[in-house]
């Protein structure tokens, strides 16, 4: 199957890094998970690799342009930028910043396997160019229950 070409290009701007703790090596004991920069991005900021404690890089006046807060602290991994050196390099590469954010929401029952209550699924984009956010509603779908299913979702 041949897929057309998208009408903009898109880059990603962050990259995992993974270790396992079920490895072969057995040699952490928790699984790690950080967000590094791309290399784009890298390139772009002129950033250094300068803290490996806080997962910090550096332009090269020596501020912390980028980290991942979860190396100090427990949570989910996350990329934080500095946003002005973000936005300007946005800028001067004629770029925008475009989060695609989905999700659903659905209603089950835990009595048996009939009881639905319905479903909705949305998809969003936000979008930060010329430094305004914007988020824009792409896609929404609702599955709406038969009244069998709300009579079982209801215990009847």
């Amino acid at each position: 199957m041949r897929y057309a070409r998208a009408p903009v290009q898109a880059r990603g701007t962050t990259g995992e890094y993974l270790a396992e703790s079920s490895g072969f090596d057995q040699s952490i004991t928790d699984t790690i998970t950080a967000r590094l920069p791309a290399s784009w991005l890298i390139a772009a900021l002129q950033l250094r690799f300068v803290d490996g404690r806080d997962l910090a890089y550096a332009d090269p006046s020596g501020i912390v342009r980028f980290y991942d807060p979860t190396a100090r602290i427990k949570g989910h991994s996350a990329a934080l930028v500095d946003r002005a050196a973000f936005e300007a390099i946005l800028e001067a590469q004629n770029l925008a910043c475009v989060w695609a954010i989905g999700g659903e929401k659905n209603v089950y029952s835990d009595r048996g396997m009939d009881g639905f209550g319905g479903r909705v699924t949305y998809t969003r984009l936000h979008v930060l160019s010329d430094g305004v956010l914007t988020c824009r509603d792409r896609f929404q779908s609702v599955d709406r229950p038969t009244f069998s299913q709300l009579r079982a979702l209801a215990g009847e």
